[in-house]
């Protein structure tokens, strides 16, 4: 059987410094007082909430960018009936989902990662303003759903998710650039 690994006060210390106040001691020997550098806290905190933002759009995307592979003709299907040109809708059935996997592999490397935000950005963007517009009833028929789980959520409820993802992204892209 296998051992755990002992947790020594060091151990936890490191692991909690970053979430801990900036003056909180660190030790109790009086020479060795130290305390946290609330910029160093910071700086661990917005690259944690940097990473989470990219892991979350990767498995969003590459999520919902598979289920439209794995199901493509029904993803087809219910692309050539919204409300648009079906010549768009061809493209739209092929471009949507690569476009997604593209965006995936963006946000996996380092010197892609703003463009796969900034994509995820747009992306997000067009699908909520279109969302939107079907929630509010601008178009004379209600179209189907067309991405895995989100077929089971009413429009009102695939605006708000859309919304949560648009503003991942945001967040995504201001903590790249601090």
């Amino acid at each position: 059987m296998r051992q755990c690994p002992k947790i020594t006060k060091n151990t936890l210390i490191l692991f909690l410094k970053p979430f801990l106040p900036t003056n909180f001691p660190i030790s109790n020997n009086k020479k060795n007082f130290e305390t946290i550098n609330i910029n160093k806290m910071n700086t661990l905190n917005l690259t944690h909430i940097y990473h989470i933002c990219t892991l979350i759009l990767v498995m969003m995307l590459g999520y919902t960018g598979m289920a439209k592979l794995v199901d493509f003709k029904g993803f087809r299907s219910a692309v050539l009936n919204q409300p648009f040109p079906s010549e768009w809708g061809e493209r739209i059935a092929v471009g949507v989902p690569a476009a997604e996997l593209l965006l995936v592999g963006l946000l996996l490397f380092d010197s892609t990662r703003l463009a796969g935000l900034v994509g995820s950005l747009v992306l997000m963007t067009a699908f909520t303003v279109y969302v939107g517009l079907i929630w509010i009833g601008a178009f004379e028929r209600t179209p189907c759903g067309c991405a895995g789980i989100l077929d089971a959520l009413g429009w009102g409820e695939h605006l708000a998710v859309n919304l949560v993802f648009v503003g991942i992204s945001v967040v995504g892209i201001y903590v790249y650039r601090k």
